[in-house]
């Protein structure tokens, strides 16, 4: 009589088979994520390097402080107009991507940088990280004295023109502190559009005016006490209004899965 012999697997050789696909189903898909955040992240920087080419000429001014020591930070736009740090203000590395630098001010000074050649229709672009109280009056950037203005007043961003002569906008939303926030401000001429983390927050009419003096950064362009506790990141300047679709990508640009928020 003929044996005959069964080839099968016992229950504790399937669970070792089934452990192995577990594993390398781990490492694929692993393996995987990091392809697609590669893409992501290629693609991201393909972009916007595409964004800033089409501007163009219109880029008056990009400082974006990613030197991270010395004292001096470099305009990236054909102006060259360079700043030299100041008693009280600083390179940080918390920024809103988590990587390079940021510009930190405690108060206590601020930054006087000549202008480049700006007309009523130009295009503001930031990050700014608030540690001071909100409530107060603290300008974030001023064209000349009070020409072009961005400030944060009673937990609000207030835009200028030409104060008290001609007008201001101020934000629907309001804003705290320990957050990063991405602000665009958009002059055509006429009117002013307001950004807030890339979506439109207020338009409203107003008359633009050209700035007749040099650049205040963390202060109002007079002196006095209005400066800004916090940071600010990627300073950008263009002798245009930018598009809707532009200032979102810009927004998007500066994003991270990483957001340092202290």
């Amino acid at each position: 009589m003929k044996r005959v012999l069964r080839h099968g697997f016992t229950l504790i050789e399937l669970l070792v088979v089934i452990a192995i696909i577990g594993i390398l189903s781990t490492f694929a898909v692993v393996q995987l994520a990091g392809s697609r955040e590669k893409a992501r992240v290629a693609k991201g920087a393909s972009m916007s390097g595409q964004l800033m080419r089409s501007l163009g000429d219109d880029v008056a001014a990009r400082w974006d402080f990613d030197e991270c020591a010395g004292t001096t930070f470099t305009d990236m736009s054909e102006y060259g107009n360079d700043g030299t740090l100041v008693s009280g203000i600083t390179f940080s590395t918390i920024t809103p991507t988590g990587q390079g630098c940021s510009l930190s001010l405690n108060g206590t000074n601020q930054l006087t940088i000549p202008a480049p050649p700006l007309s009523a229709r130009q295009t503001k672009t930031m990050w700014v990280y608030i540690v001071g109280p909100v409530p107060g009056n603290q300008y974030l950037i001023d064209e000349g004295v009070n020409n072009n203005t961005i400030q944060i007043y009673a937990s609000r961003i207030l835009v200028s023109e030409n104060l008290p002569v001609t007008g201001f906008v101020l934000s629907n939303a309001t804003v705290t502190t320990g957050k990063w926030y991405f602000i665009a401000v958009s002059h055509d001429g006429t009117s002013i559009s307001l950004y807030l983390d890339g979506s439109l927050d207020k338009k409203q009419a107003l008359a633009g005016i050209a700035p007749t003096g040099p650049i205040t950064i963390g202060n109002y362009g007079g002196g006095g006490g209005y400066r800004l506790t916090g940071s600010l990141d990627d300073v950008r300047l263009f002798n245009r209004e930018l598009t809707s679709q532009e200032i979102r990508h810009m927004y998007v640009e500066g994003l991270s899965r990483h957001v340092v928020a202290r």
